[in-house]
Protein backbone atom coordinates (compact mmCIF):
# COMPACT_ATOMS: atom_id res chain seq x y z
CA UNK A 1 0.00 0.00 0.00
CA UNK A 2 1.57 3.50 -1.27
CA UNK A 3 1.83 6.12 2.23
CA UNK A 4 -0.80 8.15 1.57
CA UNK A 5 -2.00 10.13 -2.19
CA UNK A 6 -3.23 13.11 -3.39
CA UNK A 7 -6.23 11.55 -4.10
CA UNK A 8 -7.07 10.14 -0.22
CA UNK A 9 -6.18 14.09 0.68
CA UNK A 10 -8.76 15.23 -1.44
CA UNK A 11 -11.16 12.50 -0.06
CA UNK A 12 -10.40 12.16 3.32
CA UNK A 13 -13.26 13.08 5.67
CA UNK A 14 -11.29 15.01 8.35
CA UNK A 15 -10.40 17.66 5.69
CA UNK A 16 -13.66 18.40 3.93
CA UNK A 17 -14.14 20.23 0.79
CA UNK A 18 -10.72 20.20 -0.54
CA UNK A 19 -10.79 21.03 -4.03
CA UNK A 20 -8.58 19.63 -6.94
CA UNK A 21 -7.42 22.48 -9.01
CA UNK A 22 -5.01 21.03 -11.33
CA UNK A 23 -3.34 17.71 -12.21
CA UNK A 24 -5.93 15.08 -12.25
CA UNK A 25 -4.07 12.80 -14.21
CA UNK A 26 -1.16 12.98 -11.24
CA UNK A 27 -3.64 12.02 -8.04
CA UNK A 28 -1.85 8.79 -7.49
CA UNK A 29 1.28 10.95 -6.41
CA UNK A 30 2.66 9.65 -3.17
CA UNK A 31 2.98 11.96 -0.64
CA UNK A 32 5.85 11.52 1.99
CA UNK A 33 6.25 14.43 3.70
CA UNK A 34 4.71 17.71 4.29
CA UNK A 35 6.10 21.48 4.37
CA UNK A 36 4.85 25.16 4.53
CA UNK A 37 6.16 27.68 2.02
CA UNK A 38 7.45 30.91 4.12
CA UNK A 39 10.15 31.76 2.41
CA UNK A 40 10.45 32.03 -2.04
CA UNK A 41 13.78 31.02 -2.17
CA UNK A 42 13.54 27.43 -0.23
CA UNK A 43 13.51 25.50 -3.33
CA UNK A 44 16.80 23.84 -1.72
CA UNK A 45 15.21 22.64 1.27
CA UNK A 46 12.14 20.42 -0.45
CA UNK A 47 12.32 17.24 -1.91
CA UNK A 48 10.54 14.40 -4.20
CA UNK A 49 7.18 13.97 -2.71
CA UNK A 50 7.23 16.37 -0.67
CA UNK A 51 3.38 17.95 -0.37
CA UNK A 52 3.97 21.86 0.74
CA UNK A 53 1.09 23.71 1.84
CA UNK A 54 1.13 27.99 1.23
CA UNK A 55 -0.97 30.87 1.92
CA UNK A 56 0.55 32.88 -1.00
CA UNK A 57 1.96 35.22 1.25
CA UNK A 58 5.19 35.54 -0.18
CA UNK A 59 4.26 35.18 -3.80
CA UNK A 60 0.81 37.36 -3.65
CA UNK A 61 2.46 40.37 -6.02
CA UNK A 62 5.06 38.74 -8.01
CA UNK A 63 3.99 37.00 -10.94
CA UNK A 64 7.30 35.73 -11.64
CA UNK A 65 7.39 33.87 -8.47
CA UNK A 66 4.50 32.29 -9.11
CA UNK A 67 5.68 30.46 -12.31
CA UNK A 68 8.57 29.61 -11.04
CA UNK A 69 6.67 28.24 -7.87
CA UNK A 70 4.93 25.89 -9.79
CA UNK A 71 8.15 25.05 -12.20
CA UNK A 72 10.51 24.48 -9.28
CA UNK A 73 7.85 22.14 -7.69
CA UNK A 74 7.08 20.33 -10.46
CA UNK A 75 11.08 19.91 -11.36
CA UNK A 76 12.15 18.62 -8.13
CA UNK A 77 8.97 15.62 -8.47
CA UNK A 78 6.82 17.32 -5.56
CA UNK A 79 3.78 15.32 -4.57
CA UNK A 80 1.50 18.06 -5.29
CA UNK A 81 0.58 22.17 -3.82
CA UNK A 82 -1.93 23.14 -1.67
CA UNK A 83 -2.87 27.09 -1.16
CA UNK A 84 -5.05 28.31 1.55
CA UNK A 85 -7.67 30.94 -0.02
CA UNK A 86 -9.85 34.23 1.23
CA UNK A 87 -6.29 34.84 3.07
CA UNK A 88 -4.11 36.62 0.93
CA UNK A 89 -5.92 35.35 -2.26
CA UNK A 90 -9.27 35.35 -2.94
CA UNK A 91 -8.48 32.48 -5.36
CA UNK A 92 -5.69 30.41 -6.95
CA UNK A 93 -4.21 33.35 -9.39
CA UNK A 94 -4.58 32.06 -12.89
CA UNK A 95 -1.01 32.33 -13.64
CA UNK A 96 -0.76 29.20 -11.39
CA UNK A 97 -3.07 27.35 -12.65
CA UNK A 98 -2.37 27.53 -16.09
CA UNK A 99 1.24 26.34 -15.79
CA UNK A 100 0.57 23.87 -13.18
CA UNK A 101 -2.62 22.71 -16.02
CA UNK A 102 0.33 22.43 -18.43
CA UNK A 103 3.37 20.47 -16.14
CA UNK A 104 -0.11 18.06 -14.89
CA UNK A 105 1.42 19.44 -11.51
CA UNK A 106 -1.29 18.92 -8.90
CA UNK A 107 -2.79 21.96 -6.81
CA UNK A 108 -5.39 21.92 -3.73
CA UNK A 109 -7.45 24.35 -3.20
CA UNK A 110 -7.76 24.71 0.71
CA UNK A 111 -10.71 26.10 2.14
CA UNK A 112 -10.33 29.39 4.90
CA UNK A 113 -11.69 27.78 7.95
CA UNK A 114 -8.79 25.36 7.97
CA UNK A 115 -5.28 26.64 9.09
CA UNK A 116 -1.90 25.17 7.52
CA UNK A 117 -1.16 23.46 10.48
CA UNK A 118 -4.32 21.47 10.79
CA UNK A 119 -3.94 20.25 7.25
CA UNK A 120 -0.60 19.38 8.12
CA UNK A 121 -1.75 17.66 11.54
CA UNK A 122 -3.91 15.71 9.73
CA UNK A 123 -1.59 14.59 6.96
CA UNK A 124 1.42 13.89 9.43
CA UNK A 125 -1.09 11.82 11.42
CA UNK A 126 -2.03 9.68 8.08
CA UNK A 127 1.25 9.38 7.62
CA UNK A 128 2.33 7.82 10.94
CA UNK A 129 -0.14 5.44 11.15
CA UNK A 130 0.66 4.10 8.02
CA UNK A 131 4.38 4.13 8.47
CA UNK A 132 3.45 2.83 12.09
CA UNK A 133 1.37 -0.31 10.42
CA UNK A 134 3.99 -0.62 7.91
CA UNK A 135 6.92 -0.84 10.14
CA UNK A 136 4.68 -3.94 12.16
CA UNK A 137 4.89 -5.73 9.02
CA UNK A 138 8.12 -5.25 8.60
CA UNK A 139 8.52 -6.54 12.06
CA UNK A 140 6.58 -9.94 11.43
CA UNK A 141 7.43 -10.75 8.31
CA UNK A 142 11.19 -10.33 9.66
CA UNK A 143 9.80 -12.13 13.20
CA UNK A 144 8.54 -15.21 10.70
CA UNK A 145 12.03 -15.37 9.19
CA UNK A 146 14.13 -15.33 12.05
CA UNK A 147 11.80 -17.86 13.78
CA UNK A 148 11.85 -19.85 10.51
CA UNK A 149 15.99 -19.65 10.91
CA UNK A 150 16.33 -20.86 14.97
CA UNK A 151 13.76 -23.90 13.94
CA UNK A 152 16.75 -24.89 11.22
CA UNK A 153 14.25 -24.24 8.77
CA UNK A 154 14.69 -26.20 5.95
CA UNK A 155 14.24 -24.56 1.78
CA UNK A 156 10.78 -26.38 1.93
CA UNK A 157 9.85 -24.31 4.81
CA UNK A 158 11.54 -20.74 3.28
CA UNK A 159 9.21 -21.85 0.37
CA UNK A 160 6.47 -22.49 2.01
CA UNK A 161 6.40 -19.13 4.36
CA UNK A 162 7.49 -17.02 1.38
CA UNK A 163 4.15 -18.46 -0.18
CA UNK A 164 1.79 -17.69 2.55
CA UNK A 165 3.52 -14.71 2.71
CA UNK A 166 3.28 -13.22 -0.54
CA UNK A 167 0.03 -14.68 -0.83
CA UNK A 168 1.24 -16.63 -4.64
CA UNK A 169 3.24 -19.81 -5.73
CA UNK A 170 6.97 -19.74 -4.54
CA UNK A 171 9.57 -22.22 -6.73
CA UNK A 172 13.33 -22.09 -5.81
CA UNK A 173 16.09 -23.33 -7.97
CA UNK A 174 19.80 -23.83 -8.18
CA UNK A 175 22.10 -20.93 -9.66
CA UNK A 176 21.64 -23.83 -12.99
CA UNK A 177 17.87 -22.84 -12.35
CA UNK A 178 17.84 -27.27 -11.17
CA UNK A 179 14.85 -27.14 -9.04
CA UNK A 180 15.23 -27.42 -5.55
CA UNK A 181 11.35 -27.16 -4.12
CA UNK A 182 8.82 -24.96 -4.90
CA UNK A 183 5.46 -24.38 -3.00
CA UNK A 184 1.77 -24.10 -4.97
CA UNK A 185 -1.36 -22.23 -3.31
CA UNK A 186 -4.76 -23.81 -2.93
CA UNK A 187 -6.82 -21.40 -4.91
CA UNK A 188 -4.07 -20.97 -7.35
CA UNK A 189 -5.73 -20.27 -10.76
CA UNK A 190 -3.07 -21.60 -12.68
CA UNK A 191 -1.34 -24.58 -10.75
CA UNK A 192 2.44 -25.07 -11.06
CA UNK A 193 2.10 -28.72 -12.20
CA UNK A 194 0.10 -27.79 -15.52
CA UNK A 195 2.61 -25.60 -16.40
CA UNK A 196 6.17 -27.08 -15.56
CA UNK A 197 7.89 -30.09 -14.82
CA UNK A 198 7.99 -30.53 -11.27
CA UNK A 199 11.35 -33.10 -10.43
CA UNK A 200 14.10 -32.60 -8.52
CA UNK A 201 17.36 -31.26 -9.71
CA UNK A 202 16.14 -31.09 -13.44
CA UNK A 203 15.28 -27.63 -14.81
CA UNK A 204 11.22 -26.96 -15.02
CA UNK A 205 12.01 -23.85 -17.16
CA UNK A 206 12.74 -24.25 -20.76
CA UNK A 207 16.33 -22.52 -22.13
CA UNK A 208 14.86 -19.72 -23.38
CA UNK A 209 13.30 -18.61 -20.39
CA UNK A 210 16.55 -19.12 -17.80
CA UNK A 211 18.59 -17.44 -20.93
CA UNK A 212 16.96 -14.32 -20.44
CA UNK A 213 17.63 -14.42 -16.92
CA UNK A 214 20.82 -12.39 -15.39
CA UNK A 215 23.78 -13.84 -14.24
CA UNK A 216 25.16 -10.36 -12.87
CA UNK A 217 23.98 -9.44 -9.25
CA UNK A 218 24.53 -5.90 -10.47
CA UNK A 219 21.43 -6.27 -12.64
CA UNK A 220 19.50 -8.36 -10.17
CA UNK A 221 18.90 -5.88 -7.17
CA UNK A 222 15.43 -6.22 -6.83
CA UNK A 223 13.48 -8.87 -9.21
CA UNK A 224 13.35 -9.56 -13.08
CA UNK A 225 9.73 -9.65 -14.24
CA UNK A 226 9.47 -12.49 -16.47
CA UNK A 227 6.31 -13.94 -18.63
CA UNK A 228 5.43 -17.69 -19.30
CA UNK A 229 2.72 -18.05 -21.83
CA UNK A 230 0.34 -21.18 -22.35
CA UNK A 231 -2.28 -20.92 -24.69
CA UNK A 232 -4.51 -18.06 -23.81
CA UNK A 233 -2.69 -18.09 -20.38
CA UNK A 234 0.24 -15.47 -19.65
CA UNK A 235 1.95 -15.89 -16.49
CA UNK A 236 4.05 -13.29 -14.66
CA UNK A 237 6.73 -14.18 -12.75
CA UNK A 238 9.33 -12.29 -10.48
CA UNK A 239 12.45 -13.52 -9.98
CA UNK A 240 15.06 -12.55 -6.91
CA UNK A 241 18.31 -14.27 -6.56
CA UNK A 242 19.34 -15.68 -3.75
CA UNK A 243 22.81 -14.58 -3.31
CA UNK A 244 26.02 -14.65 -0.40
CA UNK A 245 28.85 -12.98 -0.30
CA UNK A 246 28.04 -11.90 -3.70
CA UNK A 247 28.17 -15.44 -5.17
CA UNK A 248 24.32 -16.23 -6.83
CA UNK A 249 23.45 -19.81 -5.20
CA UNK A 250 19.60 -19.47 -7.00
CA UNK A 251 17.10 -18.05 -7.50
CA UNK A 252 13.52 -17.29 -6.44
CA UNK A 253 10.34 -17.39 -8.31
CA UNK A 254 7.25 -15.81 -8.01
CA UNK A 255 4.42 -17.37 -9.78
CA UNK A 256 2.53 -13.98 -9.76
CA UNK A 257 -1.37 -15.65 -10.03
CA UNK A 258 -3.38 -14.56 -6.58
CA UNK A 259 -2.49 -11.35 -5.85
CA UNK A 260 0.02 -8.33 -7.56
CA UNK A 261 2.85 -8.00 -5.30
CA UNK A 262 3.60 -4.84 -3.25
CA UNK A 263 6.47 -3.50 -1.28
CA UNK A 264 6.19 -5.34 1.37
CA UNK A 265 6.01 -8.45 -0.89
CA UNK A 266 9.37 -7.97 -2.21
CA UNK A 267 10.63 -7.32 1.66
CA UNK A 268 9.39 -10.73 2.14
CA UNK A 269 11.76 -11.87 -0.67
CA UNK A 270 14.58 -10.46 0.17
CA UNK A 271 14.08 -11.88 3.36
CA UNK A 272 13.51 -15.18 2.52
CA UNK A 273 16.76 -15.14 -0.38
CA UNK A 274 19.10 -13.85 2.43
CA UNK A 275 17.63 -17.03 4.84
CA UNK A 276 18.23 -19.55 1.44
CA UNK A 277 21.38 -18.08 0.93
CA UNK A 278 22.84 -19.11 4.15
CA UNK A 279 20.56 -22.64 3.82
CA UNK A 280 22.10 -23.35 0.73
CA UNK A 281 25.48 -21.97 1.40
CA UNK A 282 25.49 -24.56 4.63
CA UNK A 283 24.40 -27.11 2.23
CA UNK A 284 26.98 -26.65 -0.12
CA UNK A 285 29.53 -26.40 2.63
CA UNK A 286 28.62 -30.20 3.52
CA UNK A 287 28.27 -30.89 -0.02
CA UNK A 288 31.95 -30.41 -0.34
CA UNK A 289 33.02 -31.95 2.88
CA UNK A 290 31.47 -35.26 1.38
CA UNK A 291 32.56 -35.36 -2.13
CA UNK A 292 36.22 -34.58 0.00
CA UNK A 293 35.20 -37.98 2.10
CA UNK A 294 33.78 -39.55 -1.19
CA UNK A 295 36.78 -39.17 -3.22
CA UNK A 296 39.10 -39.98 -0.76
CA UNK A 297 37.48 -43.59 -0.22
CA UNK A 298 37.62 -44.01 -4.11
CA UNK A 299 41.66 -42.95 -3.91
CA UNK A 300 42.37 -44.95 -1.03
CA UNK A 301 40.57 -48.02 -2.97
CA UNK A 302 41.50 -48.23 -5.90
CA UNK A 303 45.51 -47.69 -3.64
CA UNK A 304 44.70 -50.82 -1.50
CA UNK A 305 44.32 -48.54 1.48
CA UNK A 306 41.46 -50.06 3.29
CA UNK A 307 43.27 -53.53 4.25
CA UNK A 308 40.19 -54.24 6.65
CA UNK A 309 36.93 -56.09 5.53
CA UNK A 310 34.63 -54.43 7.52
CA UNK A 311 36.46 -51.12 7.31
CA UNK A 312 35.56 -51.48 3.92
CA UNK A 313 32.34 -52.75 4.08
CA UNK A 314 31.31 -49.88 6.25
CA UNK A 315 32.67 -47.29 3.77
CA UNK A 316 30.64 -48.70 1.23
CA UNK A 317 27.60 -48.29 2.82
CA UNK A 318 28.65 -45.29 3.86
CA UNK A 319 28.53 -43.93 0.38
CA UNK A 320 25.79 -44.85 -1.52
CA UNK A 321 26.36 -49.11 -2.26
CA UNK A 322 25.18 -52.39 -1.18
CA UNK A 323 28.22 -53.97 -0.28
CA UNK A 324 26.50 -57.59 -0.54
CA UNK A 325 25.44 -56.73 -4.10
CA UNK A 326 27.54 -57.43 -7.78
CA UNK A 327 28.80 -54.76 -9.53
CA UNK A 328 30.68 -53.97 -12.74
CA UNK A 329 33.02 -51.41 -13.19
CA UNK A 330 34.16 -49.17 -16.10
CA UNK A 331 36.36 -46.61 -17.08
CA UNK A 332 35.60 -43.75 -19.46
CA UNK A 333 39.14 -41.60 -20.76
CA UNK A 334 39.42 -39.03 -22.82
CA UNK A 335 42.51 -37.51 -24.94
CA UNK A 336 41.49 -34.14 -24.42
CA UNK A 337 39.63 -34.17 -21.49
CA UNK A 338 38.00 -31.21 -20.19
CA UNK A 339 36.16 -29.86 -16.98
CA UNK A 340 33.01 -29.55 -19.79
CA UNK A 341 33.66 -32.37 -21.25
CA UNK A 342 33.43 -34.79 -18.34
CA UNK A 343 30.28 -33.42 -16.94
CA UNK A 344 29.11 -33.74 -20.08
CA UNK A 345 29.75 -37.46 -20.61
CA UNK A 346 28.76 -37.91 -16.64
CA UNK A 347 25.25 -36.10 -17.51
CA UNK A 348 25.23 -39.18 -20.20
CA UNK A 349 26.48 -41.61 -18.50
CA UNK A 350 23.77 -41.04 -15.33
CA UNK A 351 20.72 -40.01 -17.81
CA UNK A 352 21.16 -43.62 -19.91
CA UNK A 353 21.66 -45.17 -16.93
CA UNK A 354 18.43 -44.23 -15.31
CA UNK A 355 16.68 -45.79 -19.04
CA UNK A 356 18.06 -48.53 -18.08
CA UNK A 357 16.87 -48.46 -14.56
CA UNK A 358 21.01 -48.45 -13.43
CA UNK A 359 21.18 -46.14 -10.46
CA UNK A 360 25.09 -45.54 -10.71
CA UNK A 361 28.20 -43.65 -9.34
CA UNK A 362 29.99 -42.02 -10.99
CA UNK A 363 33.82 -40.04 -9.95
CA UNK A 364 35.61 -37.75 -12.00
CA UNK A 365 39.65 -38.33 -11.76
CA UNK A 366 41.89 -36.12 -13.77
CA UNK A 367 41.04 -36.95 -17.58
CA UNK A 368 38.36 -40.31 -17.11
CA UNK A 369 35.10 -41.12 -15.01
CA UNK A 370 35.32 -44.30 -13.03
CA UNK A 371 31.78 -45.29 -12.70
CA UNK A 372 30.29 -48.18 -10.69
CA UNK A 373 27.37 -50.15 -12.05
CA UNK A 374 24.99 -51.99 -9.06
CA UNK A 375 23.40 -54.95 -10.50
CA UNK A 376 20.29 -56.28 -10.71
CA UNK A 377 19.63 -59.24 -7.86
CA UNK A 378 18.16 -62.39 -8.87
CA UNK A 379 18.29 -62.09 -12.91
CA UNK A 380 19.44 -65.03 -14.82
CA UNK A 381 23.26 -64.65 -15.82
CA UNK A 382 22.61 -64.62 -19.74
CA UNK A 383 19.64 -62.18 -19.81
CA UNK A 384 22.01 -60.10 -17.71
CA UNK A 385 24.78 -60.10 -19.63
CA UNK A 386 22.24 -59.31 -22.64
CA UNK A 387 20.60 -56.42 -20.28
CA UNK A 388 24.87 -55.18 -20.07
CA UNK A 389 25.43 -55.51 -23.55
CA UNK A 390 22.59 -53.19 -24.71
CA UNK A 391 23.15 -50.69 -21.89
CA UNK A 392 27.42 -50.91 -22.94
CA UNK A 393 26.48 -50.49 -26.89
CA UNK A 394 23.75 -47.69 -26.31
CA UNK A 395 25.95 -46.08 -24.15
CA UNK A 396 29.26 -46.40 -26.51
CA UNK A 397 26.71 -44.63 -29.45
CA UNK A 398 25.70 -42.23 -27.51
CA UNK A 399 29.11 -41.21 -26.16
CA UNK A 400 30.73 -41.41 -30.09
CA UNK A 401 27.99 -38.47 -30.99
CA UNK A 402 29.16 -36.36 -28.14
CA UNK A 403 32.39 -37.00 -26.73
CA UNK A 404 34.74 -37.81 -29.62
CA UNK A 405 38.46 -39.42 -28.91
CA UNK A 406 38.07 -41.50 -25.68
CA UNK A 407 38.13 -44.81 -24.62
CA UNK A 408 35.57 -47.19 -22.61
CA UNK A 409 36.90 -50.12 -21.03
CA UNK A 410 34.70 -52.62 -19.34
CA UNK A 411 35.19 -54.92 -16.12
CA UNK A 412 34.13 -58.40 -15.76
CA UNK A 413 31.05 -58.45 -13.14
CA UNK A 414 32.04 -58.25 -9.63
CA UNK A 415 29.92 -60.99 -7.09
CA UNK A 416 30.62 -58.46 -4.08
CA UNK A 417 31.90 -54.56 -2.94
CA UNK A 418 34.44 -56.57 -0.91
CA UNK A 419 36.12 -57.38 -3.65
CA UNK A 420 35.40 -54.59 -5.67
CA UNK A 421 39.27 -53.07 -6.64
CA UNK A 422 39.59 -56.45 -8.59
CA UNK A 423 37.58 -55.44 -10.64
CA UNK A 424 38.36 -51.14 -10.79
CA UNK A 425 41.88 -52.70 -11.71
CA UNK A 426 40.56 -55.26 -14.38
CA UNK A 427 38.60 -52.08 -16.32
CA UNK A 428 41.80 -50.28 -16.12
CA UNK A 429 43.60 -52.83 -17.74
CA UNK A 430 40.94 -53.05 -20.38
CA UNK A 431 41.32 -49.93 -21.00
CA UNK A 432 45.53 -49.57 -21.31
CA UNK A 433 44.78 -52.80 -23.86
CA UNK A 434 42.21 -50.57 -25.82
CA UNK A 435 44.59 -47.66 -25.98
CA UNK A 436 47.69 -50.00 -27.51
CA UNK A 437 45.44 -51.76 -29.71
CA UNK A 438 43.47 -48.60 -30.76
CA UNK A 439 40.44 -49.76 -29.58
CA UNK A 440 37.59 -47.77 -28.42
CA UNK A 441 34.88 -49.76 -26.72
CA UNK A 442 35.85 -52.97 -25.33
CA UNK A 443 34.93 -55.65 -22.16
CA UNK A 444 37.38 -57.55 -20.35
CA UNK A 445 35.57 -60.84 -21.62
CA UNK A 446 36.46 -60.05 -24.64
CA UNK A 447 39.77 -58.84 -24.38
CA UNK A 448 41.21 -61.03 -21.90
CA UNK A 449 43.03 -62.51 -24.64
CA UNK A 450 44.82 -59.51 -24.97
CA UNK A 451 44.77 -59.01 -21.49
CA UNK A 452 46.95 -62.26 -21.10
CA UNK A 453 49.61 -61.72 -24.08
CA UNK A 454 49.99 -58.05 -22.46
CA UNK A 455 51.13 -59.18 -19.22
CA UNK A 456 52.39 -62.92 -19.90
CA UNK A 457 53.97 -62.88 -23.04
CA UNK A 458 57.44 -60.95 -24.49
CA UNK A 459 57.26 -59.30 -27.50
CA UNK A 460 59.99 -61.72 -29.12
CA UNK A 461 57.82 -65.09 -28.82
CA UNK A 462 54.83 -63.11 -29.81
CA UNK A 463 56.67 -62.03 -32.54
CA UNK A 464 58.02 -65.42 -33.17
CA UNK A 465 54.18 -67.13 -32.97
CA UNK A 466 53.25 -64.44 -35.20
CA UNK A 467 55.63 -65.70 -37.85
CA UNK A 468 55.26 -69.22 -37.51
CA UNK A 469 51.19 -69.16 -37.90
CA UNK A 470 50.69 -65.82 -39.82
CA UNK A 471 53.43 -65.28 -41.32
CA UNK A 472 53.49 -66.84 -44.47
CA UNK A 473 50.24 -64.23 -45.75
CA UNK A 474 51.75 -61.55 -44.24
CA UNK A 475 54.68 -61.92 -46.52
CA UNK A 476 52.44 -62.69 -49.17
CA UNK A 477 50.53 -59.45 -48.88
CA UNK A 478 53.76 -57.33 -48.80
CA UNK A 479 54.96 -58.70 -51.98
CA UNK A 480 52.09 -58.52 -53.73
CA UNK A 481 50.07 -55.73 -52.33
CA UNK A 482 46.81 -57.54 -51.01
CA UNK A 483 44.63 -57.76 -48.37
CA UNK A 484 44.51 -61.31 -47.29
CA UNK A 485 45.70 -61.05 -44.20
CA UNK A 486 42.67 -58.12 -43.18
CA UNK A 487 40.31 -60.57 -45.19
CA UNK A 488 41.33 -63.46 -43.01
CA UNK A 489 40.50 -61.63 -39.97
CA UNK A 490 37.23 -60.16 -40.72
CA UNK A 491 36.42 -63.78 -41.75
CA UNK A 492 36.96 -65.03 -38.05
CA UNK A 493 35.21 -61.82 -36.63
CA UNK A 494 32.36 -62.93 -38.73
CA UNK A 495 32.06 -66.13 -37.15
CA UNK A 496 33.43 -68.25 -40.89
CA UNK A 497 30.25 -66.77 -42.34
CA UNK A 498 30.85 -66.00 -45.68
CA UNK A 499 28.05 -63.58 -46.49
CA UNK A 500 28.63 -61.73 -43.54
CA UNK A 501 32.21 -61.23 -44.32
CA UNK A 502 31.74 -60.45 -47.75
CA UNK A 503 29.22 -57.68 -46.71
CA UNK A 504 31.42 -56.10 -44.44
CA UNK A 505 34.77 -56.02 -46.85
CA UNK A 506 32.30 -54.58 -49.15
CA UNK A 507 32.76 -57.80 -51.93
CA UNK A 508 31.04 -60.13 -53.64
CA UNK A 509 30.92 -63.10 -52.42
CA UNK A 510 32.67 -65.41 -54.87
CA UNK A 511 35.58 -62.32 -54.66
CA UNK A 512 35.53 -63.85 -50.76
CA UNK A 513 35.60 -66.90 -51.67
CA UNK A 514 38.41 -66.71 -53.95
CA UNK A 515 40.52 -64.86 -51.46
CA UNK A 516 40.05 -67.60 -49.18
CA UNK A 517 41.01 -70.13 -51.53
CA UNK A 518 44.25 -68.32 -52.11
CA UNK A 519 44.62 -68.19 -47.82
CA UNK A 520 44.19 -71.81 -47.93
CA UNK A 521 46.81 -72.20 -50.58
CA UNK A 522 49.43 -70.27 -48.82
CA UNK A 523 48.86 -71.11 -45.35
CA UNK A 524 48.93 -75.10 -46.54
CA UNK A 525 45.16 -75.70 -44.53
CA UNK A 526 41.79 -76.12 -45.25
CA UNK A 527 40.08 -73.56 -42.19
CA UNK A 528 38.15 -76.25 -40.78
CA UNK A 529 40.75 -77.36 -37.76
CA UNK A 530 39.35 -75.82 -34.76
CA UNK A 531 42.73 -76.23 -32.92
CA UNK A 532 44.69 -73.98 -36.01
CA UNK A 533 41.93 -71.64 -36.54
CA UNK A 534 42.39 -70.86 -32.61
CA UNK A 535 46.23 -70.37 -33.53
CA UNK A 536 45.54 -68.35 -36.24
CA UNK A 537 43.48 -65.49 -34.41
CA UNK A 538 45.83 -65.73 -31.60
CA UNK A 539 48.26 -64.45 -34.06
CA UNK A 540 45.89 -61.85 -35.20
CA UNK A 541 45.56 -60.76 -31.04
CA UNK A 542 49.41 -60.86 -31.08
CA UNK A 543 49.90 -58.69 -33.97
CA UNK A 544 47.58 -55.95 -32.46
CA UNK A 545 49.71 -55.77 -29.90
CA UNK A 546 52.96 -55.79 -31.55
CA UNK A 547 52.09 -52.63 -34.26
CA UNK A 548 50.57 -50.49 -31.13
CA UNK A 549 54.32 -51.13 -29.44
CA UNK A 550 55.83 -50.11 -32.12
CA UNK A 551 53.58 -47.18 -32.96
CA UNK A 552 54.23 -46.65 -29.66
CA UNK A 553 57.98 -46.42 -30.08
CA UNK A 554 58.22 -44.55 -33.27
CA UNK A 555 56.19 -41.89 -31.46
CA UNK A 556 58.51 -41.90 -28.59
CA UNK A 557 55.81 -42.79 -26.32
CA UNK A 558 57.05 -45.15 -23.59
Amino acid sequence: MPLLTIREVVEDTSLENLRLVTGHLRQDNEIHNVNIIDNPDAFDWFTAGDFLLTTGFVFKDDVESQRRLIRELAEINCAGLGVKVKRYWDEIPHTMIEIANELNFPILEIPYIYSLAHVSNVINDILFQRESSKLKKYQRIHEAFRKCALSGGNIQEIARLSATIVNNPVIMVDDKFNLLTYWDLEGNPHPLHEYLTLRGREQPFDPEFIASIPTDVRYLTLSVKRQITRGDAVIICRIKPIVFSSTIYGYTLVWETMKKMEQLDYVALESAAHLAAMELFKLKQVEEARNRERQDFFQDLIEGKILSMNALRNLATTHGFDPDRSHMVFVLQMEEASSERLKLAMERIVQLSAEFDYTVQVVARNDHLLTFVPLKQGAEHNVLNQHLRQYFERLHLQLQQEVPNYYLGVSDICGDFVSIRKSIMLAYDVLNIMKKGQIRFGFFHDLVSYHLFDTEVDPLAMQTFFNETLGPLADYDRQYDSELLSTLEVYFDCNCNITQAAQRLYRHRNTLIYRLDKIKEILETNLSNPEENFNYQMAFKMYKLLQANQNREANGSV
